[in-house]
């Protein structure tokens, strides 16, 4: 299966490590979990530090990977924007009646802005029509995002 040109365009390399990520201890910290475990990290340079368990796994963690190196490292480009943030707030208010507090795609995803945009990457591309269904602003979002990084160019929401 082909990932969209879009998202793989700042992957440069893939790597295989088959031990735990030696930043771990810190990111358990940061993330306040004590059981947090990195499959992966980014920087155009993708790093696997335990092996998926299949191959849509795999998948997912490059979809989420890619994410963030779409979302400029560390700069949040998308996920600090206003239009994200607007949709990020459009999806939470949809299911407000159902749920208290944020809206979000995986636990994981409520970590940071940051992470919720890489999630919700994962989840664009590995589970379409449920993430469409259930953050529809968000998925909007992320089509423009990816017409515009095709060659195509629709006004971001």
């Amino acid at each position: 299966e082909e990932y969209p040109p879009y998202l793989k365009q700042g992957i440069k390399r893939v790597s295989f490590h088959y031990i735990n990520n030696p930043y771990d201890p810190y990111w358990k910290v940061e993330y306040n979990n004590p059981h947090h475990v990195s499959m992966a990290t980014d920087g155009g340079k993708v790093d696997f530090w335990l092996t998926p368990n299949s191959r849509d796994d795999f998948k997912g963690y490059l979809a989420h990977e890619a994410g963030h190196i779409l979302d400029g490292d560390k700069k949040h480009r998308y996920s600090s924007s206003k239009d994200w943030q607007d949709a990020v707030t459009a999806d939470d208010a949809t299911f407000a009646k159902y749920l208290k507090g944020k809206h979000r795609v995986s636990r994981y995803a409520g970590t940071n802005d940051s992470e919720d945009f890489a999630e919700c990457m994962k989840a664009y591309i590995t589970d379409h029509e449920y993430f469409k269904k259930m953050f529809p602003n968000r998925a909007a979002y992320i089509r423009k995002m990816a017409q515009q990084l095709s060659g195509h160019h629709p006004k971001m929401p």
